[in-house]
């Protein structure tokens, strides 16, 4: 009977360290994902809405989105005020300084939510990304979100899609 116990106490210990160890690894993919994207981010790289980058940096959703809308404005880029991962019209310089992965519990339907701090033309620069995902299905951009009441991305393309404006910039 000891040895059943024990056997059980030594198996919970092993799954309860499997599932942490699985947590952790979640978000350091999402981590990996994210700067794998800004790593791209220098003199001249290919703009995070280009239909080249769409399905390996946007979730479907997002995908679905900017395309519709490019769709509505006759083969143009949807209204952006900047490039939606790095709030910028030009590069110079740009150097990721932290990435933060978290759980965010306002927004439960969202997998993972990165807070990226970077430095572009000697500008300090926070972005907010919803991410959707997962370890095993790979991480993709599902919004970048406002912290000022601005509608985010997503939003600003919604609007766009009905037939409405809104302009979209990240603050």
């Amino acid at each position: 009977m000891r040895l059943r116990v024990l056997a059980s106490t030594v198996m919970i210990l092993l799954f309860g360290g499997c599932a942490a160890a699985s947590a952790q690894e979640g978000s350091e993919g999402a981590e990996f994902f994210v700067r794998d994207v800004y790593g791209v981010y220098r003199d001249d790289p290919p703009w995070s809405i280009d239909e080249t980058q769409l399905d390996a940096v946007w979730s479907p959703r997002m995908a679905a989105l900017i395309r519709r809308s490019r769709e509505l404005t006759k083969g143009e880029w949807p209204y952006l005020d900047a490039d939606p991962i790095c709030n910028c019209q030009d590069l110079k310089n740009l150097t990721v300084q932290r990435v933060q992965i978290f759980s965010d519990r306002q927004r439960p339907h969202v997998a993972r939510m990165a807070r990226v701090e970077f430095i572009n033309a000697g500008e300090h620069v926070t972005v907010l990304l919803a991410l959707s995902g997962s370890p095993i299905q790979g991480w993709r951009i599902d919004d970048v979100v406002n912290q000022e009441g601005l509608p985010s991305f997503a939003e600003a393309l919604v609007a766009l899609s009905a037939g409405t404006t809104a302009e979209w910039r990240v603050r």
